[in-house]
Protein backbone atom coordinates (compact mmCIF):
# COMPACT_ATOMS: atom_id res chain seq x y z
CA UNK A 1 0.00 0.00 0.00
CA UNK A 2 1.22 3.29 -0.94
CA UNK A 3 2.63 5.65 1.77
CA UNK A 4 0.84 9.30 2.82
CA UNK A 5 3.22 11.80 1.44
CA UNK A 6 2.78 13.82 4.40
CA UNK A 7 3.42 11.75 7.30
CA UNK A 8 6.95 10.70 5.62
CA UNK A 9 7.55 14.14 5.50
CA UNK A 10 6.97 14.29 9.25
CA UNK A 11 9.39 11.93 10.00
CA UNK A 12 6.31 9.95 11.14
CA UNK A 13 7.00 6.17 9.41
CA UNK A 14 5.20 2.42 9.87
CA UNK A 15 1.80 4.67 8.87
CA UNK A 16 -0.19 3.01 5.43
CA UNK A 17 -1.86 6.07 3.13
CA UNK A 18 -5.37 4.87 4.45
CA UNK A 19 -5.02 3.13 7.78
CA UNK A 20 -7.59 0.47 8.51
CA UNK A 21 -11.15 1.67 9.71
CA UNK A 22 -10.43 4.86 8.09
CA UNK A 23 -13.12 6.87 5.74
CA UNK A 24 -12.89 9.48 3.57
CA UNK A 25 -15.79 10.88 1.80
CA UNK A 26 -16.98 14.40 0.28
CA UNK A 27 -19.46 16.52 1.98
CA UNK A 28 -22.51 15.75 -0.48
CA UNK A 29 -22.44 12.21 0.68
CA UNK A 30 -21.74 12.70 3.97
CA UNK A 31 -24.54 14.98 4.27
CA UNK A 32 -26.68 12.35 2.28
CA UNK A 33 -25.38 9.70 4.64
CA UNK A 34 -26.47 11.61 7.71
CA UNK A 35 -30.44 12.41 5.80
CA UNK A 36 -30.37 8.63 5.46
CA UNK A 37 -29.01 7.83 9.04
CA UNK A 38 -31.80 10.37 10.30
CA UNK A 39 -34.60 10.14 8.43
CA UNK A 40 -34.69 6.16 7.24
CA UNK A 41 -32.42 4.05 9.01
CA UNK A 42 -34.02 1.66 11.11
CA UNK A 43 -32.13 -0.35 13.36
CA UNK A 44 -28.76 -0.01 15.00
CA UNK A 45 -27.43 -2.94 12.98
CA UNK A 46 -28.21 -0.75 9.65
CA UNK A 47 -25.62 1.74 11.11
CA UNK A 48 -23.36 -1.03 11.80
CA UNK A 49 -23.60 -1.92 8.30
CA UNK A 50 -23.41 1.07 6.34
CA UNK A 51 -20.11 2.13 8.02
CA UNK A 52 -18.96 -2.09 7.54
CA UNK A 53 -19.14 -0.88 3.69
CA UNK A 54 -17.74 2.83 3.98
CA UNK A 55 -14.26 1.09 5.58
CA UNK A 56 -14.18 -1.70 2.74
CA UNK A 57 -14.89 0.85 0.35
CA UNK A 58 -11.90 2.91 1.66
CA UNK A 59 -9.92 -0.08 2.08
CA UNK A 60 -7.55 1.96 -1.15
CA UNK A 61 -7.59 5.17 -0.11
CA UNK A 62 -10.44 6.67 -2.51
CA UNK A 63 -12.09 9.40 -1.64
CA UNK A 64 -15.89 8.24 -1.54
CA UNK A 65 -18.50 10.55 -3.57
CA UNK A 66 -22.55 10.31 -4.47
CA UNK A 67 -21.35 7.41 -6.72
CA UNK A 68 -20.96 5.17 -4.25
CA UNK A 69 -24.41 6.03 -2.66
CA UNK A 70 -26.52 3.12 -3.03
CA UNK A 71 -23.23 0.93 -2.62
CA UNK A 72 -22.84 2.34 0.93
CA UNK A 73 -26.40 1.25 1.83
CA UNK A 74 -26.19 -2.53 0.24
CA UNK A 75 -27.29 -4.94 3.05
CA UNK A 76 -29.84 -2.41 4.89
CA UNK A 77 -32.55 -3.88 2.72
CA UNK A 78 -32.85 0.43 2.20
CA UNK A 79 -31.08 1.45 -0.78
CA UNK A 80 -33.29 3.67 -2.74
CA UNK A 81 -31.67 6.32 -5.06
CA UNK A 82 -31.51 9.75 -4.04
CA UNK A 83 -33.38 10.57 -7.26
CA UNK A 84 -36.35 7.44 -6.41
CA UNK A 85 -36.68 9.02 -3.51
CA UNK A 86 -37.61 12.54 -4.67
CA UNK A 87 -39.87 10.90 -6.97
CA UNK A 88 -41.72 9.31 -4.93
CA UNK A 89 -42.36 12.46 -2.62
CA UNK A 90 -43.47 13.81 -5.91
CA UNK A 91 -46.10 11.08 -6.79
CA UNK A 92 -47.46 11.59 -3.14
CA UNK A 93 -47.71 15.11 -3.22
CA UNK A 94 -49.54 14.61 -6.84
CA UNK A 95 -51.96 12.28 -5.47
CA UNK A 96 -52.83 13.96 -2.00
CA UNK A 97 -53.67 16.94 -4.68
CA UNK A 98 -55.66 14.95 -7.26
CA UNK A 99 -57.69 13.16 -3.90
CA UNK A 100 -58.41 16.78 -3.14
Amino acid sequence: MKKNRLLELAGIEGHDENPKDVISMDVPLFIRLLEWAKEDSETDMQLHKVAENLVAMSAEGKTLSMEEYENALKGTEQAPAPEQKEMDANNQDNQQVTAQ
